[in-house]
């Protein structure tokens, strides 16, 4: 029992590594996703607005 248990704190201690640098590849994409999402509102809004003046609008 005790070879087990020292085995799943091994198996723990190796995957705190994996873990962190899966955890900085989702704050990375996080906040891209949230850069592209906010460039797109601001299309969308100035295509509104385009829109509502005809087009006369830049």
């Amino acid at each position: 029992m005790l070879t087990i248990l020292r085995d799943l704190r091994e198996i723990g201690r190796r995957q705190v590594e994996p873990l962190a640098r899966i955890s900085e590849c989702v704050r990375v994409t996080r906040e891209e996703a949230k850069a592209r999402t906010d460039l797109l509102r601001s299309i969308d809004r100035k295509q509104v607005i385009r829109y509502r003046t005809g087009g006369r609008h830049e």
